[in-house]
């Protein structure tokens, strides 16, 4: 199995079948209070080849009032409003996300590397700067969502995964769903990782256990939009994300990956 060496010393192997489904790197940034949504969807006029497609990104508060006679009403408060725009590739795996609150570049299965990644992210950020002019970046965030897909039966998580839900000997050993989150923050790289373990609903005679495995690192800063700090921060993140998912699957789950 080869291995990818990180800014920071530490290797990492490099699988052939990553459980990766998603990954997504975001920028939280103050844009001047001027920002319109034409100046959002003209980021797509320089990226329009690669990605044809475009959604209304969609943000709001909802109130919500209960009564015997009308039954649920949304208050008069409730609120919603167009915050961006959503631009898709042609086969759907990228999608990028210019709004009034930041920047996103979402990409789903396959994946590739987190160079690939990184490098396609900075041409499309440099586009959003020209197009919105962020005043500066607030929050600097990576995620990763795996899909495990472990073999049945099984009689214990543990041996996939370290962190685990531990039951009294008495419960049964099988069991339909469960949700675990944890914020956890990691001083060495002044940032926090929220890590949440869930399972899909399994289908009728499915020979696998579908687990959810997403890892949500990131930093709170304040930093020019050109600032080549906002990578090397971001490289430090995804070796974050790596120490975490790495010191939490076993051997035995990382031969599914092979």
């Amino acid at each position: 199995m080869p291995e990818k060496k990180s800014p920071h010393g530490r290797n990492w192997p490099r699988f052939s079948n990553p459980p990766i489904t998603e990954a997504i790197l975001d920028l939280k940034v103050e844009l001047p209070e001027n920002t319109s949504l034409d100046q959002l969807a003209g980021f797509q006029d320089s990226i329009r080849d690669m990605y044809p497609g475009r959604r209304t990104r969609m943000a709001g508060k909802a109130e919500m009032a209960i009564s015997e006679d009308k039954g649920i009403q949304l208050g008069e408060g409730s609120t919603i409003a167009s915050l961006g725009y959503i631009f898709v590739s042609n086969d759907s795996s990228q999608m990028v996300q210019a709004r009034k609150d930041g920047f996103t570049f979402n990409k789903l299965k396959p994946y590739d590397t987190w160079e690939a990644l990184r490098d396609q992210a900075h041409k499309l950020w440099s586009h959003y700067v020209e197009i919105a002019r962020p005043k500066y970046v607030s929050r600097i965030a990576l995620r990763y969502v795996n899909r495990i897909e472990i073999p049945l039966p099984i009689t214990d998580l543990s041996e996939y995964v370290l962190v685990a839900p531990s039951t009294p000997r008495t419960f049964p050993v099988e069991f339909h769903s469960f949700l675990m989150r944890m914020v956890m923050p990691y001083r060495e790289y002044r940032a926090q990782a929220i890590v949440t373990e869930t399972i899909e609903p399994g289908q009728p005679n499915s020979t696998t256990l579908p687990l959810i495995f997403d890892i949500d690192v990131f930093r709170q800063v304040s930093l020019e939009p050109d600032d080549k700090a906002i990578w090397e921060i971001l490289d430090k993140l995804r070796d974050l994300k790596n120490e975490i998912f790495h010191s939490t699957m076993t051997d035995q789950a990382k031969a599914l990956f092979k």
